[in-house]
């Protein structure tokens, strides 16, 4: 039996046992105080009317008509006279009130079921609030006390990258970098392979002057497959019972076979997730392939010209293929040709905007990290201080980007 089914039979039960208590006691008192007619059926109105209204309305029909019987009983053994007609009203007001009886309480528990429903909503309402001031709380520590910009960290490497040739220099300000923006308390920047060994560029302080443990299995596993592994649960699941000696591993392989690598051992924990470990994986490789292209060429990549915008396109592409970034590129030319367009737009490119002629009164201009809108807003400022500059075309660097590439190498040759 449930413990409805018992609570209803034990509700049954103590209706059962009021409607005689009451009958009873009514019967007695008529009996002592109007002996010859103790339930007052000669009167004009007898109080059972009340009584079984009363029931009815109070317990519901079924006790209404319990009542009924049992005085209807006692009528029948100490009356001699029937008194149908105050039965039959007594059993119309039951009925009345019986009715009455279960269309209230049908609002009662339409009302209760709307009330809990209510309270169960609210109570989840305030831990979604108080969850969500949690949320709101913690992005505002990020995104607004230290904010950090990925286009930000990528010109102020390319401008010490325009100073600096040493790895080792350029290292150290990388470590700078992820100290600032993203709250990398400890790490090291190591060079080498698994035949020859790793070599330490750059590392936060001395205390944290390390060689890198290749018996990690994170590390392991990160050099194995050459992707960015952290402590997350898919690692954790992955290496049961294992002690981790590094928060995350973040390689990546130059064409010339070298392996540069970021070893975290502290951070703050909120940036350990996919976005941050891709952002520091962008910048390794942005930087240390530009190391690796200054040592093979033996020049400067501070010239403007096609083979350098190439190769920054080719970059964005794989920017873009690699790490979702869009960048894009706009085509330019000058209608009145007062003076070359290279010489009016340059003023205006942000440092990590390449620029390139590809004819008489036509340049290229490649936009790093700037999608569709954002290249068409540039465009807008642009031609509000410029008006004589018209746009000709506007690209992104995406899968099909390809063909375009070979049409401006054939552009060069001419």
């Amino acid at each position: 039996m449930g413990r409805g089914a018992f609570a209803g039979d034990v509700s049954l039960r103590i209706a059962v046992i009021e409607v005689i208590v009451f009958v009873l006691l009514f019967s007695v008192g008529g009996y002592v105080f109007h002996r010859h007619d103790f339930l007052f059926l000669q009167a004009p109105f007898s109080p059972i009317f009340l009584l079984v209204l009363v029931f009815s309305l109070y317990r519901g029909i079924f006790t209404g008509f319990f009542a009924l019987l049992l005085l209807f009983l006692l009528a029948q053994i100490f009356y001699s006279e029937a008194f149908v007609d105050k039965f039959l009203w007594c059993f119309v007001l039951t009925v009345i009130g019986g009715e009455f009886h279960y269309y209230w309480q049908r609002k009662m528990n339409e009302a209760e079921a709307k009330a809990l429903y209510c309270r169960e909503r609210l109570d989840s309402l305030q831990k979604h609030f108080v969850f969500l001031k949690l949320s709101h709380d913690q992005l505002e520590n990020n995104y607004v006390l230290r904010p950090y910009s990925l286009r930000r960290a990528l010109e102020e490497l390319k401008q010490r990258l325009m100073r600096e040739k040493d790895e080792k220099v350029i290292a150290k300000f990388l470590i700078l970098i992820l100290n600032r923006d993203f709250a990398v308390s400890k790490a090291a920047i190591y060079k080498g392979s698994l035949e020859r060994g790793f070599t330490m560029l750059a590392c936060t302080s001395e205390e944290d002057a390390e060689e890198l443990d290749l018996r990690d299995p994170m590390v392991q596993e990160a050099l194995h497959l050459k992707e960015v592994h952290y402590v997350s649960w898919g690692v954790l699941e992955k290496f049961p019972g294992r002690v981790l000696r590094y928060l995350a591993i973040i390689p990546w392989e130059s064409q010339q076979a070298e392996t540069y690598l970021i070893a975290i051992r502290d951070m703050a924990f909120v940036n350990l997730n996919d976005e941050v470990m891709h952002y520091l994986h962008l910048l390794l490789s942005f930087v240390f392939e530009e190391v690796c292209e200054i040592g093979a060429e033996g020049q400067s990549l501070t010239a403007e010209d096609l083979k350098v915008f190439l190769r920054e396109a080719r970059r964005a592409l794989r920017f873009y293929k690699e790490f979702g970034v869009e960048s894009t590129i706009v085509f330019l030319n000058e209608a009145e040709k007062s003076r070359p367009i290279e010489d009016i737009v340059q003023g205006k490119l942000r440092t990590l905007d390449v620029l390139c002629s590809i004819e008489d009164g036509k340049v290229a201009i490649l936009l790093p990290l700037t999608n569709f809108s954002g290249a068409k807003a540039f465009l807008m400022r642009l031609q509000q201080e410029i008006p004589s500059v018209k746009v000709e075309r506007i690209v992104p660097v995406r899968e099909d980007f390809l063909t375009l590439l070979g049409k401006l190498r054939t552009i060069s040759a001419k």
